[in-house]
């Protein structure tokens, strides 16, 4: 599909990136380059790989800012809006920009958790292991989410147009942001 062609371009620029960016130096304490070049490349690709999370947590959040704010897309009406991305055939209408808001708040705050649980971003005082937990946790939801989005009936079959996306895109979407930030994690 077209996530998975877009995870696997994005993990081969990571790859990439972080190989031709990755010094050659040795520390002459016992420390041979190799082992260096590894921990280095770890690391750094851990880092890189939890900024793209973050990239798309906050994307994600700011597409949910806009519907909060009365955007439509991408659809033209709160009717065609709520069958593609709500897929409830009981109701027109999305919930109320409040539901929006709290989500939109929690995709940053699982940003901010992927970018400090990989020490890009400081922990401004909490246990790094409280973080990092918090992260898997993040990254457990999307997994089930996009696992479930196959599974579960709602999300697959009561409105044709949302099973179409959620079958393309949210899914997909949500199982690759769950692998990516595993990936960064370990």
């Amino acid at each position: 599909s077209i996530s998975g062609a877009i995870v696997s371009l994005v993990g081969i620029f990571l790859f990439a990136s972080c190989l031709s960016s990755c010094p050659q130096k040795t520390f002459g304490l016992g420390f041979d380059s190799f082992t260096y070049h590894t921990v280095w490349y770890e690391k750094v690709f851990m880092e890189k790989l939890s900024i793209l999370v973050a990239l798309f947590l906050v994307a994600i959040a700011g597409i949910h800012v806009y519907w909060a704010l009365g955007g439509l897309w991408p659809a033209t009406d709160q009717a065609g809006l709520a069958a593609k991305v709500y897929g409830s055939a009981k109701t027109n209408r999305m919930p109320p920009p409040s539901a929006a808001y709290v989500v939109a708040g929690l995709l940053v705050l699982a940003a901010l958790l992927a970018l400090c649980a990989t020490q890009f971003l400081p922990t401004l005082g909490l246990p790094l292991p409280l973080i990092r937990f918090g992260a898997y946790g993040v990254a457990v939801i999307f997994l089930l989410r996009g696992g479930l989005g196959y599974l579960l009936p709602r999300l697959n079959s009561e409105v044709p147009e949302f099973a179409r996306l959620n079958a393309l895109i949210y899914s997909p979407l949500c199982l690759a942001i769950g692998l990516m930030l595993l990936a960064a994690l370990n």
